[in-house]
């Protein structure tokens, strides 16, 4: 059974009550606190839209929304802001909920740096499989430069060597040609001495 401080019963006695107290920089007397800004928050289904127990406008004058905070020590109180989103919203900030206890505060410190620690590996992770896929990509580039200059150096090897076929090959129709003129000539001579001897002795 739980143990309830004195003049607290089960029924009348809330969390809050034993692990809260009233933050005195909660609120300049019209709710209003600036200066640690806007939290995180999370869309909670049990509290959300439009504040319809009590009339309260931000500082743009406009009915203030209700939001649960999802960040450091004020993780999961619920509070009152501005409907409008980002740079058009106003810094109102009206904190429902109490300040929670020193006991809490460092409970929700220490699991709020153990995801903080969580994230960093992640983080840590990703830039580790970064420069491992730019160090493959730096290994491919290099591979492929490699093989694009063996394969220039194979078309010029390639182109050399049938540069020298093709002269050789010049060279040996140009031989052909002065053998096969030499051998017309040659006979050409016989013919015509053949011819001027049978016209001498008929």
């Amino acid at each position: 059974m739980p143990s309830w401080p004195d003049g607290c019963s089960g029924n009348s006695y809330s969390f809050l009550d034993h692990c809260g107290h009233s933050d005195s920089s909660d609120s300049d007397g019209s709710g209003r606190r600036v200066e640690e800004g806007w939290p995180d928050r999370i869309r909670d289904p049990d509290y959300n839209g439009k504040e319809t127990t009590m009339e309260m406008k931000c500082w743009c004058e406009l009915p203030v929304c209700r939001y649960v905070a999802f960040e450091g020590m004020n993780l999961g109180r619920k509070f009152l802001g501005c409907p409008l989103e980002h740079e058009k919203r106003c810094a109102f900030v009206r904190w429902v909920d109490h300040v929670w206890c020193p006991r809490l505060k460092r409970s929700i410190q220490q699991l709020w740096w153990m995801l903080q620690e969580k994230d960093l590996e992640k983080e840590n992770a990703i830039w580790d499989g970064k420069d491992e896929i730019s160090a493959l990509k730096c290994s491919m580039d290099e591979e492929k430069m490699k093989m694009q200059m063996d394969e220039a150096a194979l078309l010029i090897a390639l182109e050399a060597r049938n540069a020298i076929l093709m002269q050789r090959m010049r060279a040996q129709v140009y031989k052909y040609k002065m053998w096969c003129s030499v051998a017309f000539g040659v006979a050409g001579c016989f013919v015509a001495a053949f011819v001027g001897f049978m016209l001498k002795h008929p």
